[in-house]
């Protein structure tokens, strides 16, 4: 067999009759390897080092996404929830690098950066570094009053978060 251009990597893993295997499998996308968990392992509770026979569980937090709407503006903040010691809080998540904003299934508004990423992004606005990918056009279509829109984000974490566009006051 001829594998040439494609990358395959052996992947130790444990029968279900505690017997060690390994598998070449074939790298498409790391990050999905990783969530899966397989990876290098985890610390060993007994001598502190690094059993390579056990996956450890990586976990990507989900973006928390607070949606204001003020004069007709709607304005996206992104947040990461940490906890310490037992307390929960909500930090800024600046590494958003892709906003899209969804009317019943199709992209209305896109943009998109290829490194630094944002906290807050206002509907309609342009970030500094970052490019709008949809519509291809400047002109960015008007939000309707009470109609439903998805906001989804992506970045070094993901999130997504409903809401209905209120209209401006007097509309």
């Amino acid at each position: 067999m001829n594998f040439s251009g494609d990358l395959f990597v052996p992947i130790p893993y444990i029968t279900l009759k505690g017997c060690v295997r390994v598998v070449n499998a074939k790298v498409i996308l790391l990050e999905v390897v990783l969530i899966a968990g397989i990876g290098p392992g985890v610390r060993s509770p007994i001598a502190g080092e690094r059993d390579p026979l056990r996956p450890f569980s990586l976990t990507i937090p989900r973006v928390d996404i607070l949606v204001q709407q003020e004069g007709g503006a709607v304005r996206f903040e992104f947040f990461l929830e940490e906890e310490l010691n037992g307390v929960k809080n909500k930090i800024h998540n600046d590494k958003i690098t892709t906003v899209a904003v969804v009317k019943e299934g199709e992209e209305i508004w896109k943009i998109e950066a290829s490194s630094r990423g944002v906290s807050t992004v206002t509907y309609g606005v342009v970030p500094s570094g970052f490019v709008q990918t949809i519509p291809k056009a400047k002109n960015v279509p008007l939000l309707e009053k009470n109609m439903k829109y998805y906001v989804r984000v992506d970045g070094w974490s993901w999130g997504g978060e409903y809401f209905v566009y209120l209209g401006r006051l007097g509309q």
